[in-house]
């Protein structure tokens, strides 16, 4: 997968990548090619070699505030995945407070213009309609959430990430042939989560885009804070209120992890790997006043905005009534 990095306040698959010591993301066209043919996936980013005007694009989109762009965000996902060689494909496009689109009618629009494009290319295209109003998952932050992945991966973590893989991850194995329903797929997938096959085939891609076999077989056992980059301070917030929780407001969190160093202001600027929000609650649970429902990992000093900020981001109900993640599905 040639994957990018954070733009604005959305986080980079290869920032979090990038916070596993030794980990590559600038592999050459034969060392894809080496690792697609051996281990079966890698993760990495443009190059000279690979989609090398997007990399240009990828940046100039950041700085001109142009993140939002329908048409840049087309040419951007569509180059890459035509340049991957793919026959099928599942795109996750987000709306909601913590994504690009704003609503549920712009993420339409844009997952029909990705579909319509990647389908005119002759790869087989679904689009999944999913809100971002909560964040996915509880981590917030480059290592926080690769931490959250393997937890994943060992069949435990969130509901909610968990659901959204075996999900997406069930269409793509029904499009690709390798399941004979969405149903049938899904459960492939949860298999390979729960056995350890998903853990197990994600240390092999690591070993061959450079981490040290000792560093992988920790992040494996869970020997996560021996290897990761940990946060010098952390700071547990409680709710003010008991209540269901509706929604944690996503955009207010990505931009504190981002005044934290989790995110960049310019595509040059270096990130804090160790910094990011952990949330306790997702929603549809209950939460008592009183209680920690968010721990803050941070290096720099926090200011009262960033308090404020988070505490007025939970948004509490009498009655449970948090929506489904999944909101439509687009062929």
């Amino acid at each position: 997968m040639i994957s990018g990095r954070g733009l604005g306040p959305t986080g980079g698959t290869l920032d979090k990548l990038e916070s596993i010591p030794g980990f590559n993301v600038s592999l050459s066209l034969d060392e894809v090619k080496e690792a697609v043919a051996t281990v079966g996936c890698c993760i990495v980013g443009q190059t000279e070699d690979i989609c090398p005007a997007d990399r240009i694009v990828y940046a100039a989109r950041d700085a001109t505030c142009t993140v939002s762009s329908k048409g840049l965000i087309v040419a951007s996902i569509i180059g890459k995945k035509a340049c991957e060689g793919i026959s099928s494909l599942v795109m996750d496009v987000k709306y909601g407070t913590g994504a690009v689109n704003p609503d549920q009618t712009t993420a339409e629009e844009l997952a029909v213009a990705l579909a319509e494009n990647a389908n005119s290319l002759g790869i087989k295209t679904t689009a999944v309609i999913s809100h971002m109003n909560s964040p996915l998952g509880f981590a917030v932050g480059n290592s926080l959430e690769v931490i959250e992945a393997i937890e994943c991966m060992k069949g435990k973590g969130g509901r909610e990430l968990r659901e959204l893989v075996c999900f997406q991850g069930g269409i793509l194995l029904e499009n690709s042939g390798l399941a004979k329903t969405r149903e049938e797929g899904e459960k492939k997938v949860s298999v390979a989560l729960d056995d350890g096959s998903a853990l197990k085939k994600f240390g092999e891609m690591l070993e061959f885009q450079g981490v040290k076999k000792d560093i992988v077989n920790k992040l494996l056992k869970g020997e996560t804070n021996s290897v990761l980059k940990q946060a010098s301070n952390t700071k547990q917030i409680v709710s003010e209120k008991s209540g269901f929780l509706n929604c944690i407001n996503a955009r207010k969190i990505a931009e504190l992890a981002a005044r934290l160093g989790a995110g960049r202001d310019k595509p040059q600027d270096a990130v804090d790997h160790a910094v990011g929000v952990v949330l306790r609650k997702s929603p549809g649970d209950w939460v008592d006043a009183g209680e920690v429902w968010v721990v803050i990992h941070h290096n720099k000093p926090l200011l009262d905005l960033d308090l404020r900020e988070i505490r007025d981001s939970l948004n509490l109900t009498k009655e449970n009534v948090a929506p489904s993640r999944i909101t439509k599905v687009i062929e």
